[in-house]
């Protein structure tokens, strides 16, 4: 975090605990176990920062290599395609290279780099049923604003980081895009691998199941729970623990209440960003909620 602030936000944030203030936007305390990957999603959406995380893998352990034994390929160990698919104008891009546990930053000549996400050949345009897709094609879908047709539905994913076609919970997923033909009811699973460019794409078709049925929803393309939520009660295996769940594991955090959803303007208009202590916290929800509710949440 203080090596993104220093080299990219440094002018934004003048120090960094501003920085910080804005990812973290509370003041709970932060996960000490939380998923690499799941803590790099949530700054890529809070941040609105492409970050691209690379490493080297052999190849020989995806497309079964007959050259020599030390033959790599450059796979993601993390990317946000959604950052790249909604892109503009000031999206920012920064890639890493992962390497013997340490992080080195690459310089923006690096876009010439194509990175596997998935362990397949990649197409700029895939022909099926003797008709042509392109990657244009698919970004349309994606955007909900594709007015052609085509003779066969389509069903589009991606991943945050490289996978293999044998994971097919982790790429089902990330469903991102799908077209429903009223001509057939053949479909065809499209893969889609960005490059560093953030313009820039490449696909492959997937061989999976023509009755595995999905439910689309574009709500999914931004789900992500904030960093610093913990664990509930009734996860933790502690029989002691266990016995107080049916009380302590409430279905909602107290900032994602409904109830502290009608009064969260009046928090936007508060001159202090958070209460000064856990009374005036306290008093300011009897105030707003009432002892009925407070008890309730």
């Amino acid at each position: 975090m203080f090596h993104l602030w220093q080299t990219n936000f440094k002018k934004k944030y003048p120090s960094f605990d501003n920085f910080l203030q804005t990812v973290k936007l509370t003041l709970r305390d932060w996960k000490n176990d939380t998923d690499f990957i799941y803590a790099l999603k949530y700054f890529t959406w809070t941040l609105g920062i492409n970050i691209n995380i690379l490493t080297f893998t052999k190849c020989r352990h995806i497309f079964n290599c007959s050259f020599h034994s030390d033959c790599s390929l450059i796979i993601y160990k993390f990317q946000n395609s959604f950052m790249k698919i909604f892109n503009n104008p000031n999206l920012k891009s920064i890639n890493f290279f992962f390497y013997k546990n340490n992080l080195f930053q690459l310089n923006t000549s690096s876009h010439h780099l194509h990175p596997y996400l998935i362990n397949q050949l990649l197409f700029e345009n895939l022909i099926f049923n003797n008709t042509l897709i392109t990657i244009a094609d698919l970004l349309l879908i994606i955007n909900q604003t594709f007015t052609g047709s085509f003779p066969f539905s389509i069903k589009i994913f991606t991943s945050y980081s490289f996978v293999s076609t044998r994971c097919t919970t982790q790429i089902t997923n990330n469903f991102i895009g799908d077209y429903q033909s009223s001509q057939s009811d053949e479909t065809v699973w499209i893969f889609l691998n960005p490059w560093l460019d953030p313009n820039k794409f490449s696909m492959c078709l997937l061989s999976m199941d023509q009755k595995t049925k999905l439910t689309f929803s574009k709500k999914n393309f931004f789900s992500t729970v904030h960093v610093n939520e913990g664990t509930k009660i009734a996860d933790i295996k502690n029989q002691q623990l266990n016995e107080q769940a049916t009380i302590l594991n409430q279905e909602y955090c107290i900032c994602e209440h409904p109830l502290t959803q009608i009064v969260h303007s009046k928090l936007k208009n508060l001159n202090t960003k958070h209460l000064a202590s856990p009374m005036d916290q306290k008093y300011f929800l009897l105030e707003n909620l009432g002892k009925s509710h407070i008890q309730k949440i």
